[in-house]
């Protein structure tokens, strides 16, 4: 998959602008704590350990798998909702997606950088 990404960068800058949309890891956070779970118990429902469920609630990864995420659906009962969307339907919004994208990364540089603060740590 990565060397087609790399060739192609068109499917390469759909692939992250729908990875940014996603934002997995933020509703597994959200999904956990809404139900008031602890990333331990998460992680003992769905048959791993709590490291694992912290790497999949930062912003950075990206090694989901659908039986993992269905694990979490099904412990958290809620449904998963994995679909395929038509390329040319996504590439005549994209340009409104990778513009938030951009705006957001220039903020969370600024955060970085002490200009609005420090970062609250999630967790």
């Amino acid at each position: 998959m990565d060397k087609v990404l790399s060739e192609d960068f068109e499917l390469n800058d759909l692939y992250q602008r729908e990875l940014v949309r996603l934002k997995l890891g933020d509703q597994i956070l959200r999904l956990r704590r809404s139900l008031g779970l602890s990333q331990a118990k998460l992680a003992q429902l769905i048959g791993t350990k709590q490291p694992t469920v912290a790497r999949m609630e930062r912003d950075d990864y990206s090694g989901y798998t659908v039986t993992t995420l269905a694990k979490i659906a099904a412990a958290t009962r809620t449904q998963l909702d994995v679909r395929f969307v038509d390329v040319k339907a996504r590439c005549a919004t994209g340009a409104q997606v990778l513009t938030r994208s951009k705006k957001r990364a220039s903020m969370h540089r600024r955060r970085v950088n002490g200009i609005h603060g420090p970062i609250a740590r999630r967790g």
